[in-house]
């Protein structure tokens, strides 16, 4: 509790240099390997390629740490799955603002099969001390949008009734050229990712379902 507070309220110094999303998740995972529940599943499905952000690795690890284990808490009375995503997706303002030049964001998705966040609590999660936990310090998410709003990004959050939660962090992406080998059709993509995240939807209510009836019997 001491140490999460005394990180929200010392002034942030980010040392940004361009910094690659990917390698961040990796070097994120791989430290959690030993914290992560044998009853929770952790999916990475990485983009092909995203521009590098301008940003301070170890904070963005430390945003990053705090998502996964908020999951990993959600889900450890009843084991579930962390689904870890990027992508690149335009910034249409600076689109607008900025003309035809290209202007990409990296999105870095947390989806969990947890209970999920009730709906009168997802206005107040980002706020100081505010938790829904009974061991909560209510930090964690708050640090975490302190962080990615120094980095000039977003963070929000999604939890459909009976889907989980998701966390969406969006930063800005570097002026960089897509590599050849991987500039596909974005709309293709874009379909294929969205029949995914249904699949997987449709799995988490059939598992949901299926574990009520046992309970039932």
């Amino acid at each position: 509790v001491v140490t999460q507070f005394l990180d929200y309220s010392r002034p942030l110094k980010p040392s940004l240099a361009p910094t690659n999303v990917h390698e961040v998740l990796e070097r994120t995972f791989k430290l959690l390997q030993a914290q992560v529940p044998s009853s929770i599943a952790v999916e990475l499905e990485l983009a092909d390629w995203v521009p590098r952000v301008q940003a301070d690795a170890e904070q963005l690890k430390q945003v990053f740490l705090n998502l996964a284990l908020n999951a990993f808490q959600a889900m450890s009375a009843s084991g579930g799955r962390l689904h870890v995503s990027t992508r690149v997706a335009r910034d249409e303002l600076a689109f607008w603002r900025e003309g035809t030049r290209r202007v990409d964001t990296v999105e870095i998705r947390f989806r969990d099969t947890g209970p999920g966040i009730p709906e009168e609590a997802r206005e107040n999660v980002f706020l100081p001390f505010f938790t829904t936990k009974e061991k909560g310090t209510g930090l964690g998410l708050a640090i975490c949008q302190r962080i990615v709003k120094a980095h000039q990004g977003t963070i929000l959050v999604r939890s459909p009734p009976g889907e989980g939660a998701e966390l969406l962090v969006t930063l800005p992406g570097l002026r960089e050229e897509r590599p050849p080998e991987v500039r596909t059709d974005r709309a293709a993509e874009d379909r294929e990712r969205a029949r995914a995240e249904r699949r997987a939807r449709a799995e988490d209510r059939l598992r949901r379902r299926r574990k009520r009836k046992r309970q039932q019997a």
